[in-house]
C-alpha cells in the first residue's frame, strides 16, 4: 500500500470518527473539541512520520544537485520511502566511485599527454638537428661543384639545372680545363649515383673527388679510360670485389679540344645530345654502370669512345634520367626521353638563359603538385 493510499484512508477514518462523534454527542462542544484535537494530533503525527523522510529525500536531492555526493540518509529501510532512500544512497555511492575512476583515468591521460608532448619535443629537436645537418651538407656539396663562371668563360652560352629531390643530391656535374702540351681541353661530366638524399650525396661527393683525382692528378684525358678508371676506383673504395653490392653511378663524359673543337665522348648510362641546325643527334651510352653492377674480366674494357667534330653553333646537353623519369602531366606518367629530346629541339633557337627558364618551367608544370621522383641535373653549353 503506497503513501497516498494510506493518507486517504487516514483522512476517511478521521471523517468517520468525527461524524460518529457529532451523531453521538450532538451539541457537546467539549467532546467534539477533544476528538478534533486528538484526531489532529494523530493526523499531524502521521503526517510528520511521512513528511520527514520526504524532506530528507528532498534535501539529499538538493545536495546531489550541488555536487555533494557524500550524503547519508538516516531512514529505516523498512520505513516508508526507505527503499527509495536506499536507491538514492546507492546511486550516490556509485557516482562517487565512477567519479574517482574518471579522475584516475584523467590523471593517466594527463600523464600520457605529458609523455607524448615530451616525445614530440624530442622528435622536433632531433628533426631540427637532422635538418640543420642536411642543410649544412647541402652547402658543402654545392661548394664542391664547379663554378659555372669557369664554363661560361669557355662557352659564353651555357646552362646548369640542378634540382635535388631531398635537399642533397645523388647527381653531380663536373668540368675542368686542362693543358696537354700546346693544346687546351675541357673535360665535362654528368653523373647519376645510385640512390638520392644523403646516401646519394655521399656517393656523389666520392665520385666528384675520384674524378678530380683521376683527371687532375693521375693525368687521364681519354674519356673511355677515365670512365674505366672510375669504375675501378669505385670498386676499390666500396670494397666491391667478390660481393653483390650494386652501388655505383652512371656517367656521361666528353673531352673537347678547345683548339680544334674535336669532341671525344664515352658514357655509361648517360647519353650525349648534340643539337645542330635544329636537328638533334644522340650518342648513346654503353649499358654499364660504374661500380658493382657489371663484373669485368681482367683487361676487359667495354667502354666505347666516339670521336666527333663540333661545328660553330652546336649545342651540347648531358643530363641524368631524373627529368625524363618524372611522373606528372594529365595522365600522371613519365616525361620520357622522347619528350625530352623534343624539348631540346623546341628551345634550341633560344639563348641558353631562356632555354633554362623554359626547361625548368616545363619540368615544374609536368610535375604539378606531385612529388619530385628523383634528382634532376642537366648541363648544356653552346660552341
Amino acid at each position: 500500500m503506497n503513501i497516498r493510499t494510506k493518507l486517504v484512508l487516514l483522512s476517511v477514518f478521521l471523517l468517520i470518527i468525527s461524524g460518529g462523534v457529532f451523531y453521538l454527542f450532538p451539541g457537546n462542544i467539549i467532546v467534539i473539541a477533544a476528538v478534533i484535537v486528538v484526531g489532529g494530533g494523530i493526523a499531524f503525527g502521521a503526517a510528520g512520520a511521512i513528511v520527514k523522510p520526504i524532506e530528507q529525500l528532498k534535501g539529499a536531492a538538493q545536495e546531489i544537485a550541488k555536487g555533494n555526493l557524500e550524503i547519508k540518509l538516516d531512514i529505516d529501510e523498512s520505513a516508508e520511502l526507505g527503499g527509495v532512500a536506499k536507491q538514492i544512497q546507492n546511486t550516490a555511492t556509485t557516482l562517487v566511485n565512477r567519479i574517482e575512476e574518471q579522475k584516475n583515468l584523467n590523471q593517466r591521460l594527463s600523464d600520457q599527454k605529458k609523455e607524448i608532448e615530451q616525445t614530440t619535443d624530442e622528435i622536433h629537436y632531433i628533426n631540427e638537428q637532422i635538418t640543420a645537418s642536411i642543410n649544412y651538407a647541402e652547402r658543402i656539396q654545392r661548394s664542391m661543384l664547379p663554378n659555372q663562371k669557369m664554363l661560361k668563360g669557355i662557352f659564353k652560352e651555357s646552362l646548369i639545372i640542378y634540382k635535388p629531390k631531398d635537399v642533397v643530391s645523388g647527381d653531380f656535374y663536373w668540368f675542368e680545363r686542362m693543358t696537354r702540351g700546346a693544346n687546351e681541353y675541357i673535360v665535362v661530366a654528368a653523373a647519376d649515383c645510385t640512390g638520392h638524399g644523403v646516401p646519394g650525396a655521399i656517393m656523389s661527393m666520392m665520385g666528384n673527388n675520384l674524378l678530380t683525382n683521376i683527371v687532375y692528378y693521375q693525368n687521364y684525358l681519354d674519356p673511355d679510360k677515365i670512365i674505366t678508371r672510375m669504375d675501378q676506383e669505385i670498386k676499390y673504395e666500396l670494397k666491391q670485389e667478390g660481393d653483390d653490392s650494386k652501388d655505383g653511378m652512371e656517367m656521361g663524359l666528353c673531352v673537347i679540344d678547345l683548339d680544334s673543337f674535336e669532341l671525344d665522348y664515352a658514357g655509361g648510362g648517360i647519353p650525349l645530345y648534340i643539337l645542330r641546325n635544329g636537328e638533334l643527334m644522340v650518342e648513346k651510352a654503353d649499358k654499364v654502370m660504374l661500380g658493382g653492377m657489371v663484373a669485368r674480366k681482367e683487361g676487359e674494357n667495354p667502354i666505347n669512345v666516339r670521336h666527333l667534330q663540333l661545328e660553330k653553333g652546336d649545342q651540347i646537353y648531358l643530363c641524368s634520367d631524373g627529368f625524363q623519369d618524372q611522373f606528372g602531366g594529365p595522365s600522371d606518367k613519365k616525361f620520357m626521353a622522347k619528350r625530352l629530346r623534343e624539348l631540346f629541339v623546341e628551345v634550341g633557337d633560344k639563348p641558353m638563359k631562356e632555354q633554362q627558364e623554359i626547361i625548368e618551367n616545363r619540368f615544374m608544370d609536368w610535375k604539378g603538385e606531385g612529388e619530385q621522383t628523383d634528382d634532376v641535373m642537366l648541363l648544356g653549353f653552346k660552341v
